[in-house]
Protein backbone atom coordinates (compact mmCIF):
# COMPACT_ATOMS: atom_id res chain seq x y z
CA UNK A 1 0.00 0.00 0.00
CA UNK A 2 2.69 2.50 0.78
CA UNK A 3 4.27 1.70 -2.39
CA UNK A 4 1.21 2.50 -4.43
CA UNK A 5 1.19 5.65 -2.18
CA UNK A 6 4.22 6.59 -3.09
CA UNK A 7 3.71 6.04 -6.89
CA UNK A 8 0.38 8.03 -6.89
CA UNK A 9 2.07 10.70 -4.98
CA UNK A 10 4.73 10.64 -7.68
CA UNK A 11 2.57 10.67 -10.33
CA UNK A 12 0.31 13.23 -9.29
CA UNK A 13 3.54 15.65 -8.73
CA UNK A 14 5.08 15.04 -12.18
CA UNK A 15 2.29 15.27 -14.15
CA UNK A 16 3.14 13.46 -18.04
CA UNK A 17 5.25 10.57 -17.16
CA UNK A 18 8.45 9.78 -19.87
CA UNK A 19 7.18 6.88 -22.13
CA UNK A 20 10.14 4.87 -21.32
CA UNK A 21 9.38 5.38 -17.52
CA UNK A 22 5.76 4.51 -18.17
CA UNK A 23 6.78 1.50 -19.91
CA UNK A 24 9.29 0.40 -17.25
CA UNK A 25 6.25 1.41 -14.40
CA UNK A 26 3.77 -0.77 -16.63
CA UNK A 27 6.00 -3.98 -17.04
CA UNK A 28 6.93 -3.53 -12.88
CA UNK A 29 3.25 -3.23 -11.96
CA UNK A 30 1.69 -5.82 -14.65
CA UNK A 31 4.66 -8.02 -13.07
CA UNK A 32 3.54 -7.49 -9.58
CA UNK A 33 0.41 -8.63 -10.33
CA UNK A 34 1.82 -12.00 -11.74
CA UNK A 35 3.62 -12.24 -9.04
CA UNK A 36 1.11 -12.78 -6.58
CA UNK A 37 -1.79 -14.27 -8.68
CA UNK A 38 1.07 -17.36 -8.87
CA UNK A 39 2.43 -17.25 -5.38
CA UNK A 40 -0.59 -16.55 -3.43
CA UNK A 41 -0.25 -15.50 0.50
CA UNK A 42 -2.65 -13.95 3.13
CA UNK A 43 -2.43 -10.27 1.88
CA UNK A 44 -1.92 -10.80 -1.74
CA UNK A 45 -5.68 -9.89 -2.88
CA UNK A 46 -4.98 -6.82 -1.18
CA UNK A 47 -1.72 -5.87 -3.29
CA UNK A 48 -3.51 -6.85 -6.45
CA UNK A 49 -6.75 -5.04 -5.68
CA UNK A 50 -4.16 -1.81 -4.63
CA UNK A 51 -1.86 -2.80 -7.82
CA UNK A 52 -5.04 -2.41 -10.36
CA UNK A 53 -6.08 0.52 -8.69
CA UNK A 54 -2.76 2.52 -9.92
CA UNK A 55 -1.98 0.72 -12.98
CA UNK A 56 -4.61 2.28 -15.23
CA UNK A 57 -2.93 5.80 -14.46
CA UNK A 58 0.24 4.25 -15.83
CA UNK A 59 -1.50 2.76 -18.91
CA UNK A 60 -2.63 6.50 -20.84
CA UNK A 61 1.11 7.20 -21.06
CA UNK A 62 1.98 3.71 -22.58
CA UNK A 63 2.79 4.08 -26.61
CA UNK A 64 1.62 0.99 -28.23
CA UNK A 65 -0.14 -0.87 -26.41
CA UNK A 66 -2.70 -2.94 -27.63
CA UNK A 67 -5.65 -5.12 -26.09
CA UNK A 68 -5.36 -7.77 -28.46
CA UNK A 69 -1.45 -8.22 -28.00
CA UNK A 70 -1.98 -7.67 -24.27
CA UNK A 71 -4.47 -10.32 -24.09
CA UNK A 72 -2.31 -12.81 -25.86
CA UNK A 73 0.77 -11.77 -23.39
CA UNK A 74 -1.75 -12.64 -20.64
CA UNK A 75 -2.69 -15.73 -22.18
CA UNK A 76 0.69 -17.23 -22.84
CA UNK A 77 1.57 -16.10 -18.98
CA UNK A 78 -1.89 -17.98 -17.77
CA UNK A 79 -3.28 -15.14 -15.92
CA UNK A 80 -6.02 -14.39 -18.81
CA UNK A 81 -9.33 -15.79 -16.70
CA UNK A 82 -10.72 -18.97 -18.24
CA UNK A 83 -13.62 -20.63 -17.38
CA UNK A 84 -15.07 -23.95 -18.45
CA UNK A 85 -18.19 -25.38 -18.89
CA UNK A 86 -18.31 -27.86 -16.09
CA UNK A 87 -15.17 -29.03 -13.34
CA UNK A 88 -14.93 -30.59 -9.68
CA UNK A 89 -13.68 -29.34 -6.76
CA UNK A 90 -12.21 -30.79 -4.01
CA UNK A 91 -13.74 -30.02 -0.65
CA UNK A 92 -11.58 -30.81 2.65
CA UNK A 93 -13.38 -31.04 6.03
CA UNK A 94 -12.13 -29.47 9.64
CA UNK A 95 -9.60 -33.11 9.43
CA UNK A 96 -7.45 -32.17 6.31
CA UNK A 97 -6.23 -36.15 6.61
CA UNK A 98 -10.13 -37.12 5.64
CA UNK A 99 -10.57 -37.68 1.86
CA UNK A 100 -12.42 -34.74 0.64
CA UNK A 101 -15.27 -34.52 -1.37
CA UNK A 102 -15.76 -33.96 -5.28
CA UNK A 103 -18.51 -31.22 -6.17
CA UNK A 104 -19.95 -30.30 -9.48
CA UNK A 105 -19.37 -26.55 -10.25
CA UNK A 106 -21.93 -25.46 -13.26
CA UNK A 107 -22.32 -21.75 -14.48
CA UNK A 108 -24.88 -20.63 -11.78
CA UNK A 109 -23.62 -22.77 -8.98
CA UNK A 110 -22.81 -20.22 -6.19
CA UNK A 111 -20.85 -20.84 -2.62
CA UNK A 112 -23.97 -21.04 -0.82
CA UNK A 113 -24.91 -24.70 -2.81
CA UNK A 114 -21.00 -25.94 -2.07
CA UNK A 115 -21.49 -25.13 1.33
CA UNK A 116 -24.93 -26.75 2.35
CA UNK A 117 -23.20 -29.65 0.36
CA UNK A 118 -20.25 -29.81 2.64
CA UNK A 119 -22.43 -29.81 5.36
CA UNK A 120 -24.00 -32.77 4.93
CA UNK A 121 -21.16 -34.81 3.82
CA UNK A 122 -19.31 -34.22 7.01
CA UNK A 123 -22.42 -34.64 9.06
CA UNK A 124 -23.04 -31.12 10.49
CA UNK A 125 -26.15 -30.44 12.21
CA UNK A 126 -28.18 -28.03 11.01
CA UNK A 127 -28.08 -25.98 14.38
CA UNK A 128 -24.57 -25.23 13.70
CA UNK A 129 -24.10 -24.49 9.98
CA UNK A 130 -23.96 -20.70 10.80
CA UNK A 131 -20.87 -21.14 12.24
CA UNK A 132 -19.11 -22.83 9.34
CA UNK A 133 -17.41 -21.37 5.89
CA UNK A 134 -15.60 -22.37 3.01
CA UNK A 135 -12.25 -21.07 2.66
CA UNK A 136 -10.02 -20.84 -0.03
CA UNK A 137 -6.89 -23.94 0.45
CA UNK A 138 -4.42 -21.63 -1.07
CA UNK A 139 -5.15 -18.30 -0.77
CA UNK A 140 -6.56 -18.80 3.08
CA UNK A 141 -9.59 -16.36 2.26
CA UNK A 142 -13.07 -16.97 3.13
CA UNK A 143 -15.85 -17.19 0.47
CA UNK A 144 -19.10 -15.15 0.33
CA UNK A 145 -22.42 -17.71 0.10
CA UNK A 146 -24.10 -15.93 -2.94
CA UNK A 147 -20.89 -15.41 -4.89
CA UNK A 148 -20.88 -17.33 -7.83
CA UNK A 149 -18.17 -20.16 -8.15
CA UNK A 150 -17.24 -19.04 -11.44
CA UNK A 151 -16.57 -15.80 -10.58
CA UNK A 152 -13.75 -16.46 -8.27
CA UNK A 153 -12.13 -19.39 -10.08
CA UNK A 154 -10.89 -19.48 -13.67
CA UNK A 155 -10.79 -23.48 -13.86
CA UNK A 156 -8.42 -24.75 -15.94
CA UNK A 157 -8.02 -28.18 -16.67
CA UNK A 158 -4.32 -28.65 -15.15
CA UNK A 159 -5.58 -26.97 -11.81
CA UNK A 160 -8.31 -27.79 -9.31
CA UNK A 161 -8.48 -25.06 -6.62
CA UNK A 162 -9.24 -26.64 -3.12
CA UNK A 163 -11.56 -25.61 -0.34
CA UNK A 164 -11.27 -26.00 3.18
CA UNK A 165 -14.44 -26.28 5.41
CA UNK A 166 -13.89 -24.18 8.93
CA UNK A 167 -15.85 -23.34 11.99
CA UNK A 168 -15.15 -20.06 13.34
CA UNK A 169 -18.02 -17.18 15.16
CA UNK A 170 -20.70 -15.79 13.09
CA UNK A 171 -19.60 -11.99 13.71
CA UNK A 172 -15.46 -12.99 12.59
CA UNK A 173 -16.85 -14.71 9.51
CA UNK A 174 -18.65 -11.95 8.66
CA UNK A 175 -16.30 -9.45 9.21
CA UNK A 176 -14.26 -11.03 6.97
CA UNK A 177 -16.34 -11.98 4.17
CA UNK A 178 -17.31 -8.25 3.96
CA UNK A 179 -13.62 -7.52 3.72
CA UNK A 180 -13.34 -10.29 1.12
CA UNK A 181 -16.26 -8.34 -0.95
CA UNK A 182 -14.95 -5.14 -0.95
CA UNK A 183 -11.01 -6.25 -1.67
CA UNK A 184 -12.72 -7.94 -4.68
CA UNK A 185 -14.85 -5.09 -5.88
CA UNK A 186 -11.66 -2.59 -5.67
CA UNK A 187 -10.11 -5.12 -7.89
CA UNK A 188 -13.15 -5.22 -10.48
CA UNK A 189 -13.19 -1.32 -10.16
CA UNK A 190 -9.68 -1.37 -10.96
CA UNK A 191 -9.82 -3.99 -14.09
CA UNK A 192 -12.98 -1.64 -15.42
CA UNK A 193 -10.54 1.48 -15.11
CA UNK A 194 -7.53 -0.38 -17.17
CA UNK A 195 -10.01 -1.15 -19.61
CA UNK A 196 -11.29 2.48 -19.79
CA UNK A 197 -8.07 4.85 -20.13
CA UNK A 198 -6.96 2.08 -22.72
CA UNK A 199 -9.96 2.32 -24.91
CA UNK A 200 -9.47 6.86 -24.35
CA UNK A 201 -5.53 6.12 -25.46
CA UNK A 202 -5.88 4.10 -28.26
CA UNK A 203 -4.50 5.57 -31.42
CA UNK A 204 -7.65 6.36 -33.31
CA UNK A 205 -6.81 3.88 -36.63
CA UNK A 206 -7.10 0.94 -34.04
CA UNK A 207 -9.35 2.39 -32.07
CA UNK A 208 -12.63 0.32 -33.90
CA UNK A 209 -10.84 -2.75 -34.32
CA UNK A 210 -10.14 -2.36 -30.19
CA UNK A 211 -13.68 -1.84 -29.43
CA UNK A 212 -14.69 -4.50 -31.44
CA UNK A 213 -12.58 -6.78 -29.60
CA UNK A 214 -13.85 -5.81 -26.85
CA UNK A 215 -17.74 -6.08 -27.38
CA UNK A 216 -16.94 -10.08 -28.57
CA UNK A 217 -15.08 -10.60 -25.88
CA UNK A 218 -17.72 -9.03 -22.98
CA UNK A 219 -20.53 -11.35 -24.83
CA UNK A 220 -18.51 -14.65 -24.79
CA UNK A 221 -18.71 -13.94 -20.83
CA UNK A 222 -20.75 -16.10 -19.51
CA UNK A 223 -20.93 -13.64 -15.81
CA UNK A 224 -21.64 -11.14 -18.37
CA UNK A 225 -23.85 -8.51 -17.68
CA UNK A 226 -24.75 -10.10 -14.40
CA UNK A 227 -21.25 -9.41 -13.08
CA UNK A 228 -21.41 -5.57 -13.85
CA UNK A 229 -24.54 -5.08 -11.97
CA UNK A 230 -24.08 -7.64 -9.17
CA UNK A 231 -24.88 -5.77 -5.73
CA UNK A 232 -24.30 -7.31 -2.68
CA UNK A 233 -27.37 -5.86 -0.08
CA UNK A 234 -26.72 -8.05 2.71
CA UNK A 235 -23.78 -6.75 3.27
CA UNK A 236 -24.45 -2.93 3.48
CA UNK A 237 -25.93 -2.93 6.65
CA UNK A 238 -22.63 -4.35 8.80
CA UNK A 239 -19.93 -2.88 9.96
CA UNK A 240 -18.12 -0.94 7.26
CA UNK A 241 -21.16 -0.99 5.14
CA UNK A 242 -21.23 2.64 3.89
CA UNK A 243 -17.75 2.06 2.57
CA UNK A 244 -18.88 -0.70 0.68
CA UNK A 245 -22.20 0.38 -0.83
CA UNK A 246 -19.93 3.45 -1.77
CA UNK A 247 -17.55 1.47 -3.55
CA UNK A 248 -20.79 -0.36 -5.83
CA UNK A 249 -21.93 2.61 -6.38
CA UNK A 250 -18.62 3.63 -8.35
CA UNK A 251 -18.47 0.36 -9.68
CA UNK A 252 -21.70 0.78 -11.45
CA UNK A 253 -20.53 4.04 -12.52
CA UNK A 254 -17.27 2.80 -14.07
CA UNK A 255 -18.99 -0.21 -16.26
CA UNK A 256 -21.52 2.61 -17.46
CA UNK A 257 -18.33 4.73 -18.63
CA UNK A 258 -16.49 1.63 -19.99
CA UNK A 259 -19.77 0.45 -22.18
CA UNK A 260 -20.01 4.28 -23.18
CA UNK A 261 -16.54 4.20 -24.46
CA UNK A 262 -16.98 1.17 -26.42
CA UNK A 263 -20.29 2.55 -28.15
CA UNK A 264 -18.75 5.59 -29.00
CA UNK A 265 -16.00 3.86 -30.57
CA UNK A 266 -18.09 2.02 -32.88
CA UNK A 267 -19.51 2.78 -36.01
CA UNK A 268 -22.93 4.38 -35.38
CA UNK A 269 -24.32 2.06 -38.35
CA UNK A 270 -23.07 -0.88 -36.34
CA UNK A 271 -25.44 -4.30 -37.53
CA UNK A 272 -27.00 -4.76 -33.40
CA UNK A 273 -28.76 -7.62 -32.93
CA UNK A 274 -30.70 -8.56 -29.75
CA UNK A 275 -27.23 -8.74 -28.22
CA UNK A 276 -27.22 -4.82 -27.75
CA UNK A 277 -29.97 -5.86 -24.81
CA UNK A 278 -27.16 -7.08 -22.62
CA UNK A 279 -25.20 -3.96 -22.59
CA UNK A 280 -28.12 -1.56 -22.05
CA UNK A 281 -29.39 -3.76 -19.11
CA UNK A 282 -26.34 -2.52 -17.10
CA UNK A 283 -27.53 1.20 -17.76
CA UNK A 284 -30.65 0.13 -16.72
CA UNK A 285 -29.47 -2.11 -13.69
CA UNK A 286 -27.15 0.70 -12.67
CA UNK A 287 -30.15 3.25 -12.33
CA UNK A 288 -32.46 0.60 -10.77
CA UNK A 289 -30.04 -0.49 -8.07
CA UNK A 290 -28.84 3.25 -6.77
CA UNK A 291 -31.59 5.48 -7.98
CA UNK A 292 -31.04 7.92 -4.93
CA UNK A 293 -27.66 8.78 -6.38
CA UNK A 294 -27.89 11.96 -8.43
CA UNK A 295 -24.59 11.53 -9.90
CA UNK A 296 -24.77 8.39 -11.22
CA UNK A 297 -28.79 9.61 -12.08
CA UNK A 298 -26.69 11.89 -14.09
CA UNK A 299 -24.49 9.90 -15.97
CA UNK A 300 -27.40 7.66 -16.92
CA UNK A 301 -29.53 10.03 -18.63
CA UNK A 302 -25.80 11.34 -20.17
CA UNK A 303 -24.66 7.75 -21.59
CA UNK A 304 -28.00 6.86 -22.70
CA UNK A 305 -28.57 9.84 -24.66
CA UNK A 306 -25.23 9.64 -26.39
CA UNK A 307 -25.79 6.10 -27.31
CA UNK A 308 -29.48 7.39 -29.02
CA UNK A 309 -28.14 9.38 -31.00
CA UNK A 310 -25.28 7.58 -32.08
CA UNK A 311 -27.03 4.59 -33.19
CA UNK A 312 -29.58 6.27 -34.25
CA UNK A 313 -30.88 4.48 -36.92
CA UNK A 314 -31.07 1.97 -33.93
CA UNK A 315 -33.39 3.78 -31.70
CA UNK A 316 -35.75 5.24 -34.45
CA UNK A 317 -36.64 1.66 -35.73
CA UNK A 318 -36.79 0.13 -32.87
CA UNK A 319 -38.27 3.57 -30.24
CA UNK A 320 -36.91 3.67 -27.20
CA UNK A 321 -38.50 0.45 -25.41
CA UNK A 322 -35.20 -1.08 -24.06
CA UNK A 323 -34.34 2.02 -21.67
Amino acid sequence: DELIYMLRKLLLNIGDLPAQTSHILFNYLVGLIMYFVRTPCEWGMDAISATLTFLWEVVGYVEGLFFKDLKQTMKKEQCEVKLLVTASMPVHGQNECDIPTQLPVHEDTQFEALLKECLEFFNIPEAQSARYFLMDKRWNLIHYNKTYVRDIYPFRRSVSPQLNLVQMLPDKGQELIQKQIFTRKLEEVGRVLFLISLTQHIPAVHRQSHVSMLQEDLLRLPSFPRSAVDTDFSLFSDPQGKELFGLDTLHKSMWIKLLEEMFLGMPSEFPWGDEIMLFLNVFNGALILHPEDSALLRQYAATVINTAVHFNHLFSLSGYQWI
